[in-house]
């Protein structure tokens, strides 16, 4: 028991399919381009509208995780992922660190 614990890892398979919410984020940008260069399926669930990843061949969803019946469990019922990773934040974070 005890010592450091394992670090995080994006670890999709060359065959393997990712979900990453707030891809088109600096953190989730990040991870969609590890992804893809190991050869992820990668689909991104974000706010907004991000040309760039779908130019990067990434399924994208524009819609609000908050939303009520989930986007996530939508999607989630009509493609199959094999890992999902949370990237997104509530857009209201960054100006609760300024106060």
């Amino acid at each position: 028991m005890g010592g450091a614990p394992a670090p995080l890892t994006a670890t999709a398979r060359s065959s393997g399919s990712a979900l990453v919410t707030g891809g088109g984020g600096f953190l989730g940008g990040a991870l969609v381009d590890a992804l893809l260069s190991r050869g992820a399926e990668v689909a991104s669930v974000s706010r907004g509208s991000y040309p760039a990843l779908e130019a990067k061949g990434v399924t994208t969803l524009r819609a609000d995780l908050a939303a009520s019946p989930g986007p996530l469990e939508v999607l989630l019922r009509q493609r199959e992922v094999d890992t999902v990773y949370h990237c997104a934040a509530a857009a209201a974070a960054s100006s609760a660190m300024h106060r």
